[in-house]
């Protein structure tokens, strides 16, 4: 599968969303991120009124 990965929490069994929440959410939220970030990567926001985009 392309781009996949795969992370090992030591220690962690079946229960692990209650034995290794933090190293797990942890993960979960880098995996959110990073498929955001890809999802967004190819959409323009350019304005349909030539105006440019406001930063900070």
């Amino acid at each position: 599968m392309a781009n996949a990965s795969l992370h090992s929490i030591a220690g962690a069994g079946h229960f692990m969303t209650a034995t290794h929440a933090a190293e797990l959410a942890g993960l979960i939220g880098d995996h959110v991120m990073k498929a955001e970030n890809a999802a967004w990567a190819d959409l323009s926001f350019a304005s349909p009124f030539g105006l440019a985009a406001r930063s900070g």
